[in-house]
């Protein structure tokens, strides 16, 4: 996993464990570690990828392959991390 994540957030490992922290709740649908892996790799290119940086993918890929609903993912866990302030 770490290795997944060093390659996508440009070899380094910052913020590794708030992203593990946000996906972990989601992998227990996934069938075994090559899987946790494939879809954890699209989680990143999803949801830590800016759309201008190379290899994003879109969110609604990773939603339609994994069957994982928006509203499973903690949205304010993710503005914390990306560094954006919750509207009050």
């Amino acid at each position: 996993m770490q290795r997944l994540y060093y390659r996508v957030n440009g070899r380094s490992l910052t913020e590794y464990q708030d992203w593990r922290d946000l996906f972990e709740p989601l992998e227990i649908i996934f069938d075994g570690d090559s899987e946790k892996e494939q879809y954890w790799d699209m989680f990143l290119r999803a949801f830590k990828l800016r759309t201008s940086d190379p290899g994003h993918i879109k969110r609604e890929t990773f939603y339609k392959r994994t069957g994982i609903p928006r509203s499973e993912i903690d949205w304010a866990l993710w503005r914390d991390i990306m560094g954006y302030r919750s509207r009050k």
